[in-house]
């Protein structure tokens, strides 16, 4: 018997196992247009990468921060059409993480360089900010060899790009708490201390979409943080980023400690 679903082979799967008796033998129909959708999500990584590029180039305090949030969006349709088109490979793994290293990386550590309040000292800014690159490079090595789970190990580098591109749009529309703070060197260097150190802090595992339950009491993290999300946007709008960022990390943060203790009462 065949299965007359044309769908990505996933899919397919599980319609007819959930349609046909077992006697039934389902046999796959390829797409026609399957040549041309497994490059989809192969397009999409390198508009992500092209975006990170002409953003270096145009170097605007405005227009950067606009293509780096277009880098994230294309860094988010790669993946799920990868999933859709069953186009999932080891060059585009790669290649993914070439183009992030570029947007996510070397991209936001440009756009802080702009940003550096130490005029006396070039090479203390270049450190503060190669050690951006570094840290995302680490974290991107690490993610390219362990296996999919549903949570992260250590700050994504796409949200810690997010980050840096909220300061610079809060900058933008004239907030002048982050013009203070960042205003002063040691707040500088120590914010790109932090956050890099976040990327490389394997141990602390942060949540994600992937990690929610059917138990409503194990997403209460995934739940305030949607809440603070939404007031945030609401509120404060683009000036809302970097706060959303550090309450990602501030819940997941507790949330590893949480979960630790757990574990530790449970042994004993």
């Amino acid at each position: 018997m065949r299965c007359g679903y044309r769908m990505n082979d996933a899919i397919c799967r599980y319609i007819c196992i959930k349609s046909h008796n077992k006697r039934h033998k389902c046999v796959i129909l390829p797409h026609k247009n399957r040549k041309l959708t497994k490059y989809i999500p192969s397009a999409l990584t390198l508009s992500n990468l092209f975006c990170g590029f002409a953003g270096i180039l145009l170097a605007d305090l405005f227009w950067s921060p606009v293509l780096l949030m277009l880098c994230f969006i294309f860094d988010s349709l790669d993946g799920a059409a990868a999933r859709w088109f069953n186009a999932q490979s080891d060059f585009g793994k790669e290649l993914d993480s070439l183009a992030d290293i570029v947007s996510f990386g070397v991209f936001p550590a440009f756009l802080y360089f702009q940003l550096s309040p130490v005029d006396n000292s070039q090479i203390l800014t270049v450190a503060v900010c190669g050690i951006i690159v570094l840290a995302g490079a680490v974290r991107l090595a690490k993610f390219n060899i362990t296996a999919s789970k549903p949570y992260f190990n250590g700050l994504p580098i796409p949200a810690n790009a997010i980050f840096y591109a909220g300061i610079l749009m809060s900058q933008q529309w004239g907030n002048d708490l982050y013009h203070d703070m960042y205003s002063t060197p040691w707040m500088y260097v120590t914010i790109s201390l932090l956050m890099s150190v976040m990327m490389v802090s394997f141990r602390i595992r942060l949540f994600t979409t992937k990690g929610i339950s059917r138990i409503h009491r194990k997403n209460i993290y995934h739940y305030a943080m949607l809440v603070l999300c939404i007031l945030c946007v609401i509120t404060l709008r683009f000036d809302s980023l970097p706060l959303i960022i550090t309450a990602y990390i501030f819940l997941s943060v507790i949330n590893t400690l949480t979960d630790q203790s757990e574990n530790t009462i449970q042994r004993i």
